[in-house]
């Protein structure tokens, strides 16, 4: 291998001045050695210096790069006289490493026996599967899967181009349309449609040399080279290897639904704190089935009635746990206005059924006056046709005793 070391001046120099330089420093700086500058390629160029000997070392004093005028020239001139080269005991003590060999130990030669076991797949037979027979208990059709959409991964090499959630610029969310609602601040869809966690781009940095005094060690250089380091710091991106980058990256992507959630729940609450409509409704449902014939007469007055503990109950009411004697309150909260409507709402979203209550029923009394008017009229009536037949029964009676008494007074003699 050529050995030696190319001299150059990094800077201008005027004519007569020089630039001093250190004999060790320069002459152990391999980038200045001559053989490996002749390799074609970097990586041929970085394994020569590697492997090339330390020519500055145990050097000392310093030489100059001079700018010297030859008639109506100029030029480099170099005096490396100047710099000490080291002894022959400096050199053995500082440059040489005497090589190390590895003795085996001493002992018995260990026989050669070759492989003596083995293993023979056997064969057999896989049972053909039954006939696929699908039990289910489903009765209804189920919702839809509905979630929030991610507005926006925080990454500026993913744009979203969604029809019904936006786009974004460089990764952000734009405002502007969620303002002048052409797309929803948090828009829900389906979760087929949900924003998917992507693998991210590994590495995402890059090692480069700073400093190229650990080169004066060539027996570290297998260890303190930016080639190891590089090919050491690739094993972090191994998917492989490191199987939990994906596990982190799912999970920060759900962090960012979660926290999607929370914020359009908060829009939900600020916003159905300022409707100006009710907020919820009631409905209430008597627990006495009212299967047999109505409750109330053909002008729907309440009819008299009593024992309803032993009534029939309403299905609702079993279902709630309520008693014959009460009613079940039903509370439903109302629809938000621009929360339940879209652009926020894309999806068919399933709401709480709503708030079940069982109350004592509230006792009731009426008199309908109508009702006591023809109850008195009747009685009246009744009491003028009695006194009327009393007064039929009597009259005829009185007027036979009178005749026959006239008769029998007209018949004595005078």
């Amino acid at each position: 291998m050529m050995q030696g070391v190319t001299i150059k001046a990094e800077t201008a120099l005027p004519v007569g001045g020089d630039l001093p330089k250190s004999c060790k420093s320069y002459f152990s700086d391999r980038r200045n050695y001559f053989g490996p500058q002749q390799q074609t390629s970097a990586g041929a160029q970085e394994e020569a210096r590697n492997n090339a000997y330390d020519l500055g070392c145990g050097y000392s004093g310093q030489f100059k790069i001079q700018c010297v005028k030859k008639g109506n020239t100029c030029g480099l001139h170099v005096d490396i006289s100047t710099c000490s080269p080291p002894t022959y005991s400096q050199a053995l003590d500082a440059c040489y490493t005497a090589p190390t060999t590895t003795t085996w130990p001493s002992g018995p030669t260990r026989p050669n026996v070759n492989d003596w076991l083995g293993v023979e797949l056997l064969e057999f037979d896989i049972a053909d599967m039954p006939p696929f027979y699908n039990i289910t208990t489903q009765t209804t059709t189920p919702y839809p899967c509905c979630e929030v959409h991610v507005g926006s991964v925080c990454r500026p090499d993913i744009n979203f181009d969604h029809p019904h959630v936006g786009k974004t610029d460089k990764g952000r969310w734009i405002p502007e349309a969620s303002y002048n609602r052409s797309f929803g601040y948090f828009p829900v869809v389906s979760c087929d449609q949900q924003a998917k966690s992507v693998p991210r781009m590994c590495p995402r940095v890059k090692i480069k040399e700073m400093n190229a005094g650990f080169k004066q060690w060539p027996h570290c250089l297998s260890v303190c080279s930016p080639a190891s380091a590089t090919k050491e710091f690739m094993q972090i991106c191994n998917r492989t290897a490191n199987p939990e980058l994906e596990v982190m990256e799912k999970a920060a992507h759900a962090k960012k639904i979660n926290h999607m959630k929370a914020k359009k729940a908060e829009l939900e609450s600020w916003t159905a704190e300022r409707m100006p409509t009710v907020t919820d409704i009631k409905q209430v449902v008597d627990c006495f089935d009212d299967r047999l014939p109505r409750r109330y007469n053909s002008m729907s007055l309440p009819k008299m009635r009593s024992g309803f503990a032993t009534m029939p109950l309403h299905n609702e009411c079993r279902l709630h746990g309520c008693k014959v004697t009460q009613c079940l309150q039903i509370k439903k909260g109302c629809k938000i206005p621009f929360i339940h409507d879209a652009p926020e709402a894309m999806c068919n979203i399933r709401y709480a059924d709503g708030e079940f209550n069982c109350v004592e029923k509230v006792d009731i009394s009426s008199n309908n006056p109508l009702s006591l008017g023809f109850g008195v009229a009747w009685m009246v009536i009744g009491a003028i046709f009695a006194c009327a037949g009393v007064a039929n029964y009597v009259r005829p009676r009185s007027s036979d005793g009178s005749q026959a008494e006239l008769e029998t007074t007209a018949m004595v003699p005078i």
